[in-house]
């Protein structure tokens, strides 16, 4: 059994080495072998072989025709992959599954309505996850992140040009000092609103791991450069006026403060069509066989438990969202470089401690040994 599974390992190796080939993808491609590899990653209780299936997947989601091809057959594998970061007790699996994701992240292949749900998972990981290394993985997908919103407001090799193309005015704009100003502050209030922020301070007071402390670390670094770059200060409060409010949120208010409970009257309303819906329904029910209702309770199940296997865990403690002005003040007044510096020597200075303590207990216990013998 054990030699079955070493096999599986090294045929799901050799075909991420075959993507790299255009003519080995066409193979790969009509014997659709890496959709295999997402049964593996759904279906296998060995993690080695989850893992090394992670890792086809990643590689195989740079090339959109196999990729759809995949998702073809396994229509639920974004939330699968969700499931496995969420529950699966192997660090490795939950590290390969992010990269997977991330990997899927930078070559846009998520569907938009997917992407808030992993915002919200990648942020635990990173923050929560017991594994370092799944941590590292959720930092760099947090990293791409940033890449990618810098990239969308005309950013190209950590500078903005003279000009570019606004994907928000759909139009040439040129880059003055005001204009830099607000692309920035889009983007600081992006990365807040989505958890980043939230996801960088927790990991920058990371107690027990100084290599997620520094990884976290230059990804603050670098965000800090461009802003130091652009002379870019956000302020400390936003004033929001009832004259510049959206039409929509004071009609908002207006609603709640004539109806403090929050209903409207329309809404309390009874509608016999209901009535008429449950007639049909009961119809339906008796007019179907038996046959039919089970497969049709099946798909319900299977749809049921992909959404419920990546749904927030109801002992999740809810943090408060770290505002860009509280990030940009946090980093400035703290040292987190002497902080690193001052871990480093104090997890050396207690190995140091530990081994003397393990040499000292092993001499005393072969002097009470020999005292023993004596005796």
């Amino acid at each position: 059994m054990g030699n079955q599974r070493f096999c599986v390992t090294n045929s799901i190796e050799l075909y991420r080495r075959c993507l790299q080939y255009v003519p080995l993808q066409k193979l790969i491609l009509q014997n659709s072998l890496i959709a295999e590899a997402a049964r593996i990653v759904i279906d296998d209780n060995e993690y080695y072989v989850q893992a090394s299936a992670m890792k086809c997947l990643a590689s195989a989601a740079r090339i959109e025709s196999i990729w759809r091809e995949v998702l073809l057959v396994h229509p639920h594998l974004y939330k699968q992959l969700l499931c496995v970061i969420c529950h699966n007790p192997e660090g490795m699996v939950r590290m390969e599954a992010i990269n997977v994701l991330t990997e899927l992240y930078v070559h846009q292949r998520l569907p938009k309505s997917f992407i808030k749900c992993l915002y919200s998972k990648m942020t635990i990981s990173a923050i929560d996850d017991l594994h370092w290394e799944v941590q590292l993985s959720a930092l760099n997908f947090w990293k791409q992140v940033i890449q990618s919103l810098l990239s969308d407001r005309g950013m190209i090799d950590g500078k903005f040009p003279a000009m570019t193309f606004s994907k928000e005015k759909r139009k040439i704009i040129t880059l003055n000092n005001a204009e830099i100003t607000r692309q920035l502050t889009c983007i600081m209030d992006s990365l807040s609103s989505i958890g980043c922020l939230d996801v960088l301070v927790e990991c920058l007071n990371e107690e027990y791991n100084t290599t997620v402390m520094e990884q976290a670390y230059a990804i603050s670094k670098d965000i800090m450069s461009i802003l130091d770059y652009y002379k870019y200060e956000i302020p400390s409060i936003t004033d929001f006026s009832s004259s510049t409010m959206p039409d929509q949120l004071q009609n908002f208010e207006l609603n709640i403060a004539s109806d403090p409970m929050g209903f409207d009257s329309d809404m309390m309303s009874f509608d016999n069509s209901d009535i008429v819906d449950r007639n049909v329904i009961i119809d339906k029910i008796t007019s179907t066989s038996d046959a039919e209702l089970i497969g049709e309770m099946f798909d319900n199940y299977i749809s049921i438990k992909n959404d419920d296997c990546i749904e927030d865990s109801p002992t999740q403690s809810k943090r408060k969202t770290i505002t860009p002005y509280d990030f940009i003040s946090n980093f400035k007044q703290t040292d987190y470089l002497s902080k690193l510096k001052n871990k480093e020597n104090w997890n050396l200075s207690n190995l140091d401690t530990l081994l003397d303590e393990i040499f000292n207990l092993e001499d005393e216990n072969n002097l009470l040994h020999d005292e023993c013998a004596y005796l």
